[in-house]
């Protein structure tokens, strides 16, 4: 989108809440931005590895969700209007480590819209998928 050439890759992430519908951080990075990421983080993937590495620490993260001590944590921290980080901890009997810390921009009122509408478009699709099913198991009831 934007100022991304359409034949760049870019990996969009949004930080959502499920309490607060209007809670929309976003972070944009493309192949030259990771380069900088990787750089200043020491990662040891690549641009093409980089989501599935980032997915397979936030489910770590919610495995540990509940537990008294959480071995992984995500942890958000808005340190103005205009930025937030959201980082990904590892706890063990040493210390935290860090394993990634990615910097978010709040939605503008435009962006928050969007997403909106994008998540009321899914609902609207999923309700009408369930009441066709509903349509058949009532129909398949009166047939037995």
């Amino acid at each position: 989108r934007g100022h991304h050439s359409a034949a760049q890759r870019v990996l969009r992430v949004q930080v959502t809440s499920e309490a607060n519908p209007f809670f929309l951080h976003s972070l944009e990075v493309d192949e030259e931005g990771f380069q900088d990421l990787k750089q200043d983080q020491s990662l040891l993937v690549d641009f093409t590895d980089f989501p599935a590495r980032v997915i397979e620490l936030l489910e770590e993260v919610v495995a540990a969700k509940g537990q008294a001590s959480p071995r992984f944590l995500a942890v958000l921290s808005v340190q103005s209007e205009s930025t937030s980080t959201v980082g990904i901890i590892e706890t063990n009997k040493f210390k935290h480590l860090c394993h990634i810390s990615l910097g978010f921009t709040p939605g503008t009122d435009a962006t928050v819209k969007g997403y909106l509408a994008e998540r009321l478009l899914e609902t609207r699709a999923a309700k009408a998928q369930l009441e066709r099913k509903l349509q058949g198991s009532h129909q398949r009831l009166r047939e037995a």
